[in-house]
């Protein structure tokens, strides 16, 4: 399965959009309105893949990726992380949103659950779920295996591999698939340690 989402992400590059194939699934986190996008297959017993969005939120290359998905025979949820009104818009803000749900890890896993939950009342079948993730997403699919949430396995593209070392490491469930380019200058020995 991972296999399969792996190279269905590989092939983002085809640039073309999709996104009128979307629906438009609202939900909350208490009283922050969160509007993620299904594919149009919702509905039907199907694995599922949850893709978390980059630092900016959610994105062409984010749909895109949902479509190809939907192609390969799957449920695909992009999920909203930052809530309705607090879409970065520039690099800096992207940084500062992105910095604090990394900071408060237990946030962002509370929001990866939240989507999870959506896809799954969409169809997707439980134990045929999985979370992608490229850079602060990538982050993300690591916090979901970190989380113990009801995933089988999560793919992280690009994403920090650094944690909080006053984290207690837990056993993890999920199969985890790491892909970081070896000159990537965001993921040092030291990151890669914790």
């Amino acid at each position: 399965m991972i296999r399969s989402i792996l190279l269905t992400t590989l092939m983002l590059a085809s640039g073309t959009l999709f996104s009128q194939k979307l629906k438009t699934v609202t939900y909350q986190d208490g009283s922050q309105k969160l509007n993620g996008l299904i594919t149009s297959n919702a509905g039907k017993k199907l694995p599922g893949v949850l893709i978390l969005p980059a630092w900016k939120g959610i994105d062409e290359e984010a749909k895109t990726a949902a479509i190809e998905l939907e192609k390969e025979g799957y449920i695909a949820f992009i999920a909203d992380i930052y809530g309705e009104g607090k879409i970065p818009a520039d690099n800096e803000s992207a940084a500062k949103s992105s910095g604090y749900y990394k900071q408060n890890y237990q946030e962002y896993q509370k929001r990866i659950s939240l989507a999870l939950e959506q896809l799954k009342k969409n169809g997707a079948i439980a134990d045929k779920t999985a979370v992608i993730g490229y850079c602060f997403g990538g982050t993300g699919a690591l916090e979901s295996a970190r989380g113990n949430l009801p995933v089988a396995g999560v793919v992280s593209i690009h994403g920090s591999l650094g944690r909080d070392q006053s984290r207690k490491n837990e056993k993890l469930t999920a199969k985890i698939l790491v892909e970081n380019p070896a000159d990537d200058r965001g993921v040092t020995l030291k990151t890669t340690a914790t």
